[in-house]
């Protein structure tokens, strides 16, 4: 197989053999481990130089495996380098490899899950990584390192990821504080006419002596299975029913209703945008 041919995986393969090969033999790291490691980088020509910043993490991450597992070897240490620690370069990679699932776009920027992770490396992981200037430099080239690996092994460049839904958590609250409100459907906007199929399906609820149900017509809980996530800061956290079988019981006296509300209540993610009163009230969402 060529050196073009390889595939990101055996890259990483190859890399974590040589590196363990120059621990366990208790040879120095080597000074200039990018002329051991140019068989398996990527050339400047294919823009992958997040991919080889990964691949050098993996070498020098497997040395020291190498090196822990030279047991029964008087060792003569010749070069005094610090603990090579890989926990968050692996956490950006796999950050990056799940971004990749439900997008085509490089876009880490608005990864949540990335950027939550930027701020805890910010207060918690080691400065002495020889290998590169900034830590978060070293984070974000981990990520697209992933991004790339997932699109090869998995997706290729056809796959077009399916859109993502978000249950709209504002939009419950919206109906829960109108209706607390004693408030009347007025018009024909989407909110309203959301507004009326929840005052009928109160009204259904309360003739069929299940008034104790009301709540669950703005619980994030009650949508939780056709939502891919959620922003939940609903007051229901203590509440122990049985949402499958309330959600099916509603349904079955509530049927159109629901289905409205399902449909004002479940949005596109790239869609979603918060009501502006409920930032007022809560904050960004």
């Amino acid at each position: 197989m060529s050196e073009e041919e390889m595939s990101f995986r055996e890259r990483i393969e190859d890399a974590k053999e040589l590196g363990y090969g120059y621990g366990i033999n208790d040879l120095n790291f080597p000074r200039a481990t990018n002329k051991v490691l140019e068989p398996l980088l990527y050339k400047s020509a294919e823009r992958r130089p997040a991919s080889n910043v990964y691949l050098y993490a993996v070498f020098e991450n497997a040395y020291n495996e190498g090196k822990r597992d030279r047991t029964n070897v008087v060792s003569i240490r010749t070069i005094d380098r610090p603990r090579f620690d890989m926990t968050y370069i692996r956490k950006a990679f796999e950050t990056g490899r799940n971004w990749r699932r439900k997008s085509k776009d490089m876009a880490f920027v608005y990864d949540d899950k990335f950027s939550e992770l930027m701020g805890q490396i910010t207060q918690e992981a080691e400065k002495n990584w020889n290998w590169i200037e900034e830590i978060d430099t070293a984070m974000l080239d981990a990520w697209i390192a992933g991004f790339r690996y997932e699109g090869e092994e998995v997706f290729g460049d056809d796959y077009t990821p399916k859109p993502q839904n978000i249950i709209a958590c504002d939009r419950m609250r919206q109906m829960k504080r109108m209706y607390d409100l004693g408030d009347e459907p007025e018009g024909d906007e989407p909110h309203e006419k959301a507004f009326t199929s929840y005052l009928n399906a109160v009204e259904n609820l309360e003739k069929t002596g299940h008034g104790s149900l009301i709540g669950c017509l703005s619980c994030p809980k009650a949508w939780r299975d056709m939502g891919e996530e959620s922003d939940d800061r609903s007051d229901n956290y203590s509440c122990h029913r049985d949402c499958r079988e309330t959600c099916k019981y509603i349904e079955l006296v509530c049927g159109q209703e629901k289905k409205a509300l399902t449909e004002y209540y479940i949005v596109p993610e790239d869609d979603y945008f918060p009501l502006e009163e409920d930032i007022e009230i809560y904050g960004h969402w």
